[in-house]
């Protein structure tokens, strides 16, 4: 008896641990997104985004019914750092539904 409840609580920790290093992962990809919106004009934080990203990548939600394009996007950026040249942004909290963060 002792050993069959071994192998479900194995499983369920590498289970944790996949999901902790799955949710890290995802932190750190939608940090870049966020280090891009805290410093729009940084040439350093659009690359990264733009490596963080995939070529179809879409802004979503400013209500005209277009998304933006990656392109169009970082060209917003550019806009909001002679806009906003103050502005911070940081992750307070995260969720995750499917592939969606």
């Amino acid at each position: 008896m002792q050993k069959s409840w071994k192998l479900p609580g194995l499983l369920s920790l590498i289970l944790c641990a996949i999901a902790a290093s799955a949710s890290a992962n995802d932190r750190a990809t939608v940090k870049k997104f966020y280090e891009l919106l805290s410093n729009p004009g940084s040439e350093v934080h659009a690359a990264a985004f733009k490596d963080a990203t995939t070529a179809d990548w879409e802004s979503v939600g400013n209500y005209s019914g277009k998304n933006k394009s990656r392109e169009a996007f970082l060209g917003q950026m550019g806009g909001f750092a002679k806009l906003i040249p103050n502005l911070k942004w940081a992750v307070q909290t995260m969720h995750r539904d499917g592939d969606t963060v």
